[in-house]
């Protein structure tokens, strides 16, 4: 018995206003017509919400110099979901976040229960990011690692600006348990 097998390939001409969500749309057709091989168009695509990827058979989804750009503040699960689906791969496509959902500083002052952080340029100095129920990772700044005794620190409290912004206060850390240190990196 003879066996033929066929390889569907989609090639779309796409608008100059291409958006985010016409990618989902160009997944979904993929599916529903059984497509192997998807190219993504070039371009950098912000989402708003997951891309689900969903009954999906044996199918490449191929980036072209492609960047899907996941806003964290609305996306509050997985960047992109796969379920109900077997070999199915992703490739040459770049994943990342913008705002990106933490930020980074130096410790330049410790007090019995907080804190104030330096934020290093290029990263937000926005303190909402740092409301109840946040959690900061401390680093030895020296050897770049987790503080061995630094785990996460849960159970800050609050959060404010100092200087303009570039520095913050954080309250409701127990200093000492974390061996919180002026110049470790958070």
């Amino acid at each position: 018995m003879n066996h033929l097998t066929f390889l569907l390939i989609i090639f779309i001409t796409l608008p100059n206003n291409f958006k985010a969500q016409n990618i989902q749309s160009l997944i979904n057709n993929a599916i529903s017509s059984h497509a192997s091989l998807l190219v993504l168009p070039s371009g950098n695509y912000s989402f708003t919400t997951s891309l689900i990827i969903a009954s999906a058979y044996s199918l490449t989804i191929m980036g072209n110099n492609t960047y899907l750009i996941f806003d964290p503040r609305t996306v509050m699960s997985s960047y992109i979901t796969i379920t109900s689906s077997t070999n199915v791969t992703l490739t040459n496509i770049y994943i990342d976040c913008s705002p990106l959902p933490f930020t980074q500083g130096l410790v330049t002052s410790v007090s019995t229960n907080s804190i104030s952080v330096q934020i290093y340029t290029g990263y937000s100095s926005n303190i909402t990011q740092f409301s109840s129920g946040s959690y900061m990772h401390l680093f030895n700044t020296s050897t770049q690692q987790y503080k061995q005794e630094g785990g996460p620190v849960y159970g800050i409290s609050s959060s404010s600006s100092i200087t303009g912004g570039m520095q913050i206060g954080i309250t409701g850390v127990t200093v000492s348990y974390y061996n919180i240190q002026v110049g470790d990196t958070v």
